[in-house]
């Protein structure tokens, strides 16, 4: 049987942050939504922990993208240095 815990405020971050390492490396072991799904989580639990909303988050994913471009073209910016 399972047991569960709630984490003290002051590891939840840096459980999450450990956490989104574990999950992207499933993504990368198996590329499929449920993984991506289990990332976006994550980062939004990430987000909330750190004081933002998942509005605010989508807002600053939104002009980075349109400063920055986006990845969903595959355009990779490289610098030379």
């Amino acid at each position: 049987m399972p047991v569960t815990r709630i984490l003290a405020s002051q590891d939840r971050l840096q459980w999450l942050i450990s956490k989104l390492g574990e999950e992207t490396l499933e993504l990368t072991a198996t590329p499929n939504l449920e993984e991506c799904a289990d990332v976006f989580e994550v980062v939004l639990a990430i987000a909330l922990e750190l004081g933002y909303s998942s509005d605010e988050l989508e807002v600053a994913a939104l002009k980075k993208k349109v400063a920055k471009g986006g990845f969903a073209q595959g355009v990779v910016i490289r610098i030379e240095g």
